[in-house]
């Protein structure tokens, strides 16, 4: 420590200690110590203005989290990336190599997963009855790519029909896609026995996060015959995959954007935090 700031210091040790045994009128921005006391009094809010920035904001997409740091960014301002926590934290005032810094003025953006997502990713690798896999097909008709949507909703339907059947087998067809056979008691008759062809793999097109891009992943069908009850359903290929490259895409996204590089990793401690 320099001569010059330790003759500083004193001088406001002495000072404040002046004003902590004299009564004393406080002016906006000062801050005193309570006569005969330790408790020091800030009037900062008596200003028009705070002596600087700082506070965390909480945003809902990369594109709002650009808009934040182009508006306040300087040559502190670090980003930090969370890949497993789907979370960025851009550090306005963070501390540099050759100065320390508060590190309290920030902006937040935890990733949230689309409606899409959740409903697909919430059934994976969840066997369903006939009538709640169809109506699943229903609802998520406009994710799915190939087959197209007609085809899946024409299977959904005859899932529908077919839940009274008594289930037998299922056979391999030439062309992946898997043949369900069934036996269907039909009034005043012998019966008859019916084939419904499922396809092996769901083709889907959604975005895992608000605001981002469309990816595509696979679900394989999964189902068990019991009893002649079926049981029908999915399993998503590599859903943490498609949820870390998305999480990769979004911090492309911001770095382009403000022309700052994304860390990964977990944003320091501010200062008096």
């Amino acid at each position: 420590m320099t001569e010059e700031k330790q003759a500083t210091e004193a001088a406001v040790v002495a000072e404040l200690a002046k004003l902590a045994l004299e009564p004393h009128a406080g002016k906006p921005g000062e801050i005193l110590l309570l006569p005969g006391s330790s408790t020091l009094v800030d009037f900062e809010k008596l200003l028009p203005v705070p002596r600087r920035k700082r506070g965390t904001v909480e945003l809902h997409d990369a594109a709002s989290l650009c808009a934040f740091v182009n508006e306040h960014k300087t040559d502190e301002t670090h980003i930090y990336a969370d890949a497993t926590g789907f979370r960025f934290v851009a550090v306005i005032n963070d501390a540099t190599a050759p100065e320390p810094a508060w590190a309290d003025h920030r902006a937040g953006l935890t990733l949230r997963q689309t409606e899409e997502w959740k409903r697909w990713a919430g059934k994976d690798n969840t066997l369903m009855s006939q009538e709640e896999f169809a109506e699943h097909i229903e609802d998520g008709a406009p994710e799915i790519v190939k087959p197209d949507a007609a085809a899946m909703l024409e299977l959904a339907q005859t899932f529908q029909a077919k839940t009274g059947v008594d289930f037998k087998s299922s056979s391999v067809l030439q062309s992946g896609e898997r043949q369900l056979t069934y036996n269907e008691e039909i009034k005043a008759s012998a019966g008859g026995a019916g084939q419904i062809t499922v396809p092996s793999i769901i083709e889907l097109s959604l975005a895992a996060f608000e605001g981002g891009k469309k990816t595509k992943i696979l679900a394989r069908f999964r189902f068990r015959i019991g009893g002649g009850q079926l049981r029908i359903g999915y399993k998503l290929d590599r859903p943490e995959e498609v949820l870390r490259e998305a999480v990769r895409s979004t911090a492309d996204e911001i770095r382009e954007a403000t022309d700052i590089a994304v860390l990964n990793g977990t944003p320091p401690v501010g200062v008096g935090s």
